[in-house]
């Protein structure tokens, strides 16, 4: 039996009822469990915290406290040890600085530390707080320098407990953010097993909790245990009829909006839409969510020439809705998206044009990796890729990488001389179980009771203790976090 190694930064009721549960259900196969909690003496913290004010105060315990209380309780005489520890990282600076000066986004995800993908970690770190798919690196130099000292950190911490592959397995929430991602770059550097706990299905209905096998963003990997899990559930037809009609309403997707607005561009028999995609984040993971294209905003100007020259066509341009949540400087390059040609039509993110309006009257769809185009193969539309998307191999949407592809794949469309039924049917497939996964995958809550506050906002209890603090707390912590980040965390380090 191995020891199960958990490793925590954040605090979300979510993120520790997912492990809670988890815990649980996989017990018996570790004969040791050990969480750290390493939220003191990072050079850099976490985006996001809900308490660190007050944080290991027996009169208002912190959520990870109330969590380990539960678990001792629960393993108390049984044949499985469970300990909580909360890390106190060392402050050395000893490392050598790999992350000098750095131009653009692009030079920074290719620095590479010991075999491991620091630049891509920190870059994801970057794009999260800035909420901006280009960040301008020059007004980061001072934290991307702290980011690589907290990762240096994290990494002398694990080092000095001594893992190994043989006798150790690791758990971390989600992989991506930029904490846990150095953990997950450790893990694969020593090949040791990792798992990851969070929100089944999309994550926004917390219904449920989930243990992934493999990482979620491993593109290819991922889609496999999407397949797996169809293969041992059967889909629910009805189901998956309601997940896709629940897309389509305002409550579920950015992309319905419900309005009067009329399309006030008259579509053409021969109109392809765009829809964007606003999971800048993904560009952060790996080389193999990389487009060909480069940017998204690269690839939307080479679509416009190519339909500029082909007046004969009609391409409509939606932007996604979230990029109005993104930063000032991000807003501003799609709003500067623009043509002249009367058969390029552009709907930015502020429009309230009824994107499934676009995509029901549409001849043909290219995405650069939306979920919309699940809901192309669930219609039956033709639909191309201009990026590799988390669902390509379920929905084998054909990749265009060049000009020429896209010129060959829209005159195939347009023409409709033989239109291709079985590729048509076997993305359809691919859709229901994309929406099966999403309605199905993971656990329901056991130990975590969900409620809604006053402001219809999902809050986990755990033997009626809740596992949110109150807003007084978040308020004061997000404050200490604010000042932390102005004082120390962006500005030079000083030497010890």
């Amino acid at each position: 039996m191995k020891n199960l190694q958990v490793f925590l930064f954040q605090q979300s009721w979510f993120h520790l009822g997912s492990l809670i549960e988890s815990i649980l259900v996989e017990s018996r196969k570790y004969k040791n469990i050990e969480v750290h909690f390493l939220g003191k003496g990072l050079f850099v913290c976490p985006i996001n915290v809900h308490q660190n004010f007050c944080r290991q105060s027996r009169l208002i315990p912190a959520p990870e406290v109330v969590m380990s209380k539960f678990l001792k309780e629960q393993f108390s005489g049984s044949d499985t040890n469970f300990t909580f520890t909360y890390a106190n990282l060392k402050q050395d600076r000893g490392k050598s600085n790999l992350l000098s000066e750095f131009i653009d986004l692009n030079s920074l995800q290719k620095v590479k530390w010991g075999d491991t993908s620091i630049g891509m970690a920190i870059s994801s770190y970057l794009i999260s707080l800035t909420k901006d798919s280009n960040p301008n690196l020059n007004h980061f130099q001072n934290l991307i320098t702290n980011l690589g000292f907290t990762y240096f950190q994290i990494f002398e911490y694990l080092i000095g407990l001594n893992l190994n592959s043989s006798s150790n397995e690791i758990w971390i929430y989600n992989g991506r953010p930029f904490h846990e991602r150095t953990v997950v770059e450790f893990a694969r550097k020593n090949d040791i097993k990792l798992k990851y706990f969070e929100i089944g299905g999309e994550g926004f209905n917390q219904e449920r909790w989930i243990l992934h096998e493999e990482s979620p963003h491993d593109r290819l990997k991922h889609q496999h245990s999407i397949s797996a899990h169809c293969q041992t559930n059967p889909l629910n037809y009805p189901l998956i009829e309601s997940w896709f009609k629940n897309h389509q309403t305002t409550s579920s997707k950015a992309y319905a909006i419900k309005t009067n607005f009329e399309i006030s561009y008259r579509l053409s028999p021969r109109t392809f839409v765009f829809f964007s995609s606003s999971d800048d984040e993904v560009a952060s993971i790996s080389d193999s969510w990389q487009s060909s294209w480069g940017s998204q905003l690269n690839c939307v100007a080479e679509l416009i020439k190519y339909f500029e020259s082909h007046p004969e066509l009609s391409l409509v341009i939606r932007v996604h809705p979230n990029q109005g949540n993104k930063s000032k400087q991000d807003k501003l390059r799609w709003k500067a998206i623009s043509s002249e040609a009367s058969n390029v039509k552009i709907y930015n993110f502020d429009s309230k044009v009824n994107s499934y309006d676009l995509l029901s009257k549409a001849i043909g769809v290219f995405t650069f990796g939306s979920t919309i185009g699940v809901e192309a193969a669930y219609l039956r539309k033709p639909a191309a890729l201009l990026a590799p998307a988390r669902w390509d191999q379920l929905i084998p949407h054909q990749y265009l990488q060049t000009i020429p592809q896209i010129d060959q794949w829209v005159q195939s469309t347009v023409d409709n001389l033989s239109p291709n039924v079985e590729q048509l049917n076997e993305c359809f497939e691919g859709s229901l179980k994309w929406a099966h996964y999403m309605n199905t995958a993971g656990k329901p809550w056991s130990k975590i009771v969900v409620r809604k506050d006053h402001r219809g906002v999902n809050i986990g209890f755990l033997d009626g203790k809740s596992l949110k603090p109150n807003a007084v707390i978040i308020v004061l912590s997000r404050l200490i976090r604010w000042l932390n980040f102005q004082i120390r965390e962006k500005r030079a380090p000083k030497d010890d």
